[in-house]
């Protein structure tokens, strides 16, 4: 039993300083930031109010018809992008340092499911829909699932995906992998395995993909029975099943340094290293309800992971919360820390499926970005929205300050039928002056719906 709780604060040591991670939810109070500052230009001169500054968002004032330029951190970085679709299951974006690469799982009015793939240069803001991930003749069965999304940088541009897709539509799905150019152009395409081992029945859920430091590519994703299948590309790739009790309802990446490691929920939270005992991670909420939806993404600190999941009752409220964890090659475990930090609680309700992406800038070697795109639902008030919130946070051995940045709303609408609302973000940083996010957004009173893309600049010198 010792050694047990000796490995277990190895493993999760890097996490008593992490806890500032978790106390997010509460930034999105804040509204649209500063009230901006007068650029003293009738409306009537300038209807676009353009003051040639990136880092002011301009409007015009209607009750003075004069313009105002905000000064904001973040910025809105050129036009929405939207792609109206009948039905809109999930989107992903990821981003090199030239461009945002966009996948969504939607369906046309005869119910046809499609992924349809998308890309946007970040400097000329040329939008260039590229067609259908399934017209490749090696991918050309109907989707079951959206496309998990990773760039890799290391010798060009490559963009890898896996993706569930149906040969036998009396069948579980298929899982396939592809890799593409720069355009998303599919250079090579293979089924991961000849079985028929992806789990059907939640289309909003995919499998995942990600890179660790050795530059090597994994997925993962949940099978009919509740295994999960770990893919490593490679010149052979391999593909390992890891049969967990309780049976895994959904997966996400892991990892330390160049060692992979899952993260997924059954009864509770749990990550591991593959084929080796997994960890718990505390929950601070009582459990209980059905899973709804669970990520990671890594904090670039200290080799720890945070983790958001998303559970709904049997009343239909929706209850999220953020966990740190960590993993040791050494120790062969991953584990959350052994008294999660839970006052105040990170425990919300009324939020959901929540995105974060971290990010350093080489001129700050201190300083870590923390970038949240919060979806909310207030069933009460018949209002759901998606918040934006950015926070700096000082890794000093005696910092742990947290600075909230800048903070926003995206989009608001009313609540839709099965609570439908601004859903399933999804964030992707090109550099330390650019990231996007991308959700689905409902169609007013169940109509059809749209993949939203939003892009931002950041502006440091804007930092009060």
């Amino acid at each position: 039993m010792k050694r047990w709780f000796a490995v277990l604060a190895l493993a999760s040591a890097p996490i008593a300083t992490s806890c500032a991670f978790l106390l997010d939810f509460d930034d999105l109070q804040g509204g649209e930031g500063s009230a901006g500052s007068d650029g003293g230009k009738s409306c009537t001169a300038d209807p676009e109010c353009n003051d040639d500054n990136p880092c002011t968002e301009d409007r015009c004032d209607l009750t003075s018809n004069t313009c105002v330029n905000d000064a904001r951190v973040v910025v809105r970085d050129g036009e929405p992008r939207t792609m109206d679709v009948a039905v809109a299951h999930r989107v992903s974006v990821v981003a090199s340092g030239a461009r945002y690469y966009v996948a969504a799982f939607t369906e046309d009015e005869l119910q046809t499911p499609d992924v349809p793939l998308y890309w946007l240069d970040i400097k000329t803001d040329t939008w260039t829909p590229v067609g259908s991930l399934q017209s490749a003749s090696q991918l050309s069965f109907p989707p079951a699932s959206n496309a998990a999304l990773v760039v890799d940088t290391s010798g060009g541009v490559e963009v890898h995906a896996y993706v569930a897709l149906l040969p036998d539509p009396g069948q579980p799905g298929r899982v396939y992998h592809a890799r593409m150019d720069a355009s998303l152009a599919v250079q090579a395409a293979e089924q991961t395995d000849s079985a028929f081992n992806y789990g059907l029945g939640h289309p909003e859920r995919m499998p995942v993909t990600w890179q660790l430091a050795d530059n090597k590519i994994y997925g993962a994703w949940v099978s009919p029975t509740g295994s999960i299948f770990f893919h490593a590309l490679g010149p052979l790739p391999e593909l390992t099943e890891l049969t967990v009790d309780p049976p895994a309802e959904i997966v996400a990446p892991a990892g330390i340094g160049s060692t992979p490691a899952l993260f997924w929920v059954s009864d509770t939270l749990h990550a591991g290293l593959p084929n080796k005992t997994p960890g718990t991670i505390p929950e601070c909420g009582a459990g209980g309800g059905a899973w709804v939806s669970a990520q990671t993404s890594f904090i670039e600190y200290q080799n720890t992971w945070l983790a958001s999941w998303t559970r709904q009752g049997a009343n239909k409220q929706f209850v999220s919360e953020l966990g740190t964890f960590g993993c040791s090659d050494t120790a062969n475990l991953c584990a959350g820390p052994p008294s999660p930090a839970c006052d105040p609680s990170p425990v919300r309700p009324d939020t959901r499926d929540v995105a974060a992406q971290f990010y350093r800038r080489p001129s700050e070697p201190t300083l870590l970005y923390q970038i949240l795109a919060i979806p909310t639902v207030d069933v009460g008030g018949n209002t759901a929205a998606l918040g934006l919130t950015l926070r700096e946070v000082d890794t000093e051995p005696d910092g742990g300050a947290v600075k909230p940045l800048d903070e926003r709303v995206l989009s608001t609408t009313v609540v839709g039928t099965n609570t439908a609302g601004p859903d399933w973000p999804a964030v992707a940083v090109a550099d330390p002056e650019h990231f996007a996010v991308a959700w689905v957004e409902p169609g007013a009173q169940g109509g059809r719906q749209s993949v939203r893309l939003e892009r931002f600049r950041v502006c440091y010198d804007n930092v009060k």
